[in-house]
């Protein structure tokens, strides 16, 4: 008789209210999952995205300096790099940086670009301004083609144009 009142004054939940918490738990741990996997998944196709503009670099862009009688089309003069560069990839190059290193320091010009795209199979003179370096000792060009699907610009600095032992103008 005691251990039938003992069992009869037990307070417990009820079965509805068991599910309920039940049902609470498991899609609160459904929200949370969902969550860590969208973080997850948005992370992934920012670097791909990233990639896929890489890829297209190495794969498509190819920019070459132009040469007339086995002479390299590039020469400084007066603060300015002149060179005549030809599009020999299987893509259009939108713009280029152009980076000159020095004895003193390094100038970055973000943009050298022609008045259009520099379209497959032409070839462009271009000429950009640098300011002091010291004695001139390497430039590089590097190709920039326009993101998908955004304003900005992707620097495929794995095919960029790099030239050494610059000469004046007069001298080619």
């Amino acid at each position: 008789m005691f251990g039938d009142t003992m069992r009869r004054s037990k307070k417990g939940l009820s079965p509805l209210i068991a599910a309920v918490l039940l049902i609470v738990v498991v899609v609160s741990i459904g929200a949370i999952v969902t969550g860590i996997v969208r973080g997850m998944i948005s992370e992934n196709k920012q670097t791909v995205s990233s990639k896929s503009g890489e890829i297209s670099c190495s794969r498509d862009v190819m920019v070459t300096i132009l040469q007339i009688d086995d002479q390299p089309q590039i020469c400084v003069e007066s603060g300015y790099v002149y060179a005549i560069l030809e599009n020999t990839g299987s893509k259009a190059v939108d713009d280029f940086q152009l980076v000159v290193m020095g004895s003193t320091g390094v100038f970055r010009n973000e943009s050298i670009s022609a008045s259009d795209r520099f379209t497959i199979g032409e070839a462009q003179e271009f000429n950009a301004s640098y300011s002091s370096v010291g004695n001139l000792e390497q430039v590089k060009l590097v190709p920039k083609i326009k993101k998908a699907g955004s304003s900005g610009y992707h620097f495929c600095s794995d095919v960029a144009v790099v030239y050494s032992g610059l000469t004046g103008c007069d001298e080619i």
